[in-house]
């Protein structure tokens, strides 16, 4: 262990997640996979057992709704607001695998391809109110109120990111900038309440590999997260093809984010245009808190001020990506752990050295909450900054709208120089050197050594 600099490392993640995981909450931690050849049939009879019986479960509570009476005549569906991709409805419906639209005049509805991209699963409709309005008053019918974030999306689950920056945290950009249910005459909806239900009703293996999505997700949403699972139960033939009603959702849709000529279709990403739209980087607050709380972490408080340490000595985490093909060159690796050592034994900053993939998800969330640096090649670890508290401090453009969302400094560095903002956001998302394939980063410690001794003082006051 280098002296000076703490090295994280917890329990293992587990080898193996069972079925067991569709009903646990989280922090559940496996620590054995050798078992003896009759102890592992037992297993997978008690897993399969659990199996059969987890897929006659009634949908959760959030699923139930209620019947519209005789007397409840919903309103016609209104366009809220929000970017292609996550556009934001009230009063729209779902029957038989398509969203359902009714309005006065269907000829100012938005173009279909910004809300939704049609497939064998998933279509809208759009109707005149003659034409079976309202529908919530048929039999079996359900009316969700409150506020769904719906995932339409089947592809990217296997990246932490792509789920909780691209789809949910777009989805909660979103929401924050148009008018809460309970008050209509509020311009944003700041800080953002938890929604009401998530909904992934079209991707049945929605985790990914390493625990985050679920930890994430469960933390979060709690018994209001909403799997194919359930939503394939609800909506079936069985249950007599019910209407299923939204007082407000938010629908969030990969490929319609790249509808029309904007920072979404020249980046190539999901959730750009709703990130840089955040009203304030405080929506996000309660959402932390309440994550942080269901998983038993200390909230750190809050900042002495704007771009200053939570203590006195900067807590700077490194993410150590030297195991994948993205990594620093292992010469300026070597020499930026000395360097953060130097730094550490000065008492100029509290390091810890983190590899993810050794550190179980709960722990994780922890040792960035109340990081003040978070440092790393780009890639998954540096979705972490969503625990962290406001504001940060990290390259490619995956990170940089969830920064500004956030209200944290995002910093880009390349060798031996800080690219100026204006140089990159001119670049499109193709250029970007380090964003895939097999890539050793180069860094100048000498460089970097200057910019990060500049930035712990001035976290620390002493600038």
């Amino acid at each position: 262990m280098l002296t000076g600099v703490k090295t994280a490392y917890t329990r293992m993640r587990p080898d193996v997640e069972g079925v067991a995981g569709l009903g646990a909450g989280v922090g559940q931690r496996w620590k054995r996979r050798s078992y003896a050849a009759t102890g592992a049939g037992l297993v997978i009879v008690a897993v399969l057992s659990l199996f059969f019986t987890l897929r006659q479960v009634p949908p959760p509570a959030a699923l139930h709704g209620y019947i519209l009476g005789p007397g409840e005549a919903a309103e016609v569906t209104r366009f809220v607001g929000g970017e292609p991709g996550h556009r934001v409805f009230e009063n729209i419906w779902w029957h038989q695998g398509r969203f359902h639209v009714f309005l006065e005049d269907p000829d100012t509805f938005l173009p279909i391809e910004s809300v939704i991209t049609e497939a064998d699963y998933v279509g809208l409709t759009v109707h005149h109110i003659s034409d079976g309005f309202p529908p919530g008053q048929q039999a079996n019918s359900r009316w969700l109120a409150g506020t769904t974030v719906l995932i339409t999306s089947i592809h990217l689950y296997e990246w932490f990111y792509h789920f909780a920056v691209d789809f949910v945290q777009g989805a909660f950009a979103t929401l924050a900038r148009v008018s809460p249910l309970d008050h209509p005459e509020t311009a944003h909806t700041v800080p953002l309440p938890v929604p009401d239900r998530l909904i992934v009703p079209f991707r049945e293996h929605w985790r990914d590999g390493w625990g985050m999505t679920e930890m994430y997700t469960r933390a979060i949403f709690g018994d209001n997260f909403i799997s194919y699972f359930h939503w394939q139960q609800l909506v079936s033939s069985r249950y007599g093809d019910p209407w299923i009603g939204f007082e407000r959702v938010v629908i969030e849709d990969n490929d319609a984010s790249h509808f029309g000529d904007t920072a979404n279709s020249i980046w190539g990403k999901i959730a750009l245009n709703a990130l840089h739209a955040a009203p304030s980087p405080y929506y996000y607050r309660t959402i932390r808190q309440t994550l942080l709380r269901r998983l038993g972490i200390r909230d750190p408080g809050a900042r002495p001020a704007l771009g200053r340490a939570l203590d006195h000595v900067p807590k700077v985490v490194y993410i150590d990506r030297q195991n994948t093909n993205r990594r620093l060159v292992d010469d300026d690796h070597r020499r930026l752990v000395h360097l953060l050592e130097e730094f550490a034994g000065a008492e100029k900053a509290h390091v810890v050295h983190a590899r993810w993939d050794r550190i179980e998800p709960e722990d994780q969330v922890e040792i960035t909450s109340d990081a003040d640096i978070l440092l790393g090649v780009h890639g998954q670890g540096l979705t972490h900054e969503l625990f962290m508290l406001f504001p940060k401090f990290v390259f490619s453009r995956h990170y940089e709208p969830l920064s500004v969302s956030l209200g944290h400094q995002h910093h880009v560095i390349w060798e031996d120089h800080e690219v100026p903002h204006v140089e990159w956001e001119a670049r499109s998302g193709i250029e970007a050197p380090v964003h895939d394939g097999h890539t050793e980063t180069p860094l100048d410690t000498d460089f970097f050594r200057h910019f990060l001794d500049d930035l712990l003082a001035s976290m620390a006051g002493r600038a």
